[in-house]
């Protein structure tokens, strides 16, 4: 159980910020001592420090369904509704974040002619750094244009020929 979502399940050891770091921090904690385009690591290190800096741990509930959430609009907070280790549990919160992890999981297309392509196939979201093919001089085609199936592509294309898959 840990924070990070796509940096920490989907990005891979060379990906790094496609877009400037200080469009991508919070307003109260300034990204510092980091390159215009942080790596993977540099940004998983920021979310770090915005988590301790805020103890937000300690409300944090992972691998939960959420059942309900309802605004008290007379009390001014949400009550919440929720499933962990089967068992319903109920809190209160003034503030909620519900990451529910909707990009792990693959969209792979209903292309026909799919099958006729003669090179390897890979979705962006089934790869990691653990299962990262040593690819040279073939052609591969990449499902996933995500920031993760660009980052994918561009590692590739240095050693083989490759195509990307977009709708």
């Amino acid at each position: 159980d840990s924070f990070g979502g796509c940096w920490l399940d989907k990005a891979f050891k060379f990906t790094q910020l496609q877009t400037s770091s200080n469009f991508y921090q919070f307003s109260d904690l300034m990204i510092s001592n980091y390159p215009l385009h942080p790596s993977k690591n540099q940004i998983l290190d920021y979310l770090r420090k915005y988590i301790n800096k805020y103890d937000l741990l300690e409300n944090v509930r992972f691998n939960s369904l959420l059942i309900d959430i309802n605004w008290n609009k007379n009390f001014k907070f949400w009550t919440i509704q929720y499933m962990n280790d089967n068992k319903r549990q109920y809190i209160t919160a003034k503030y909620i974040s519900i990451c529910t992890g909707i990009l792990n999981k693959p969209k792979n297309p209903n292309i026909s002619q799919l099958t006729k392509f003669k090179g390897k196939i890979y979705h962006s979201s089934q790869l990691s750094d653990n299962n990262l093919p040593k690819i040279k001089n073939q052609d591969v085609l990449i499902i996933g244009n995500g920031a993760t199936g660009l980052d994918l592509a561009c590692e590739m294309c240095k050693t083989s020929n490759i195509t990307v898959l977009y709708r």
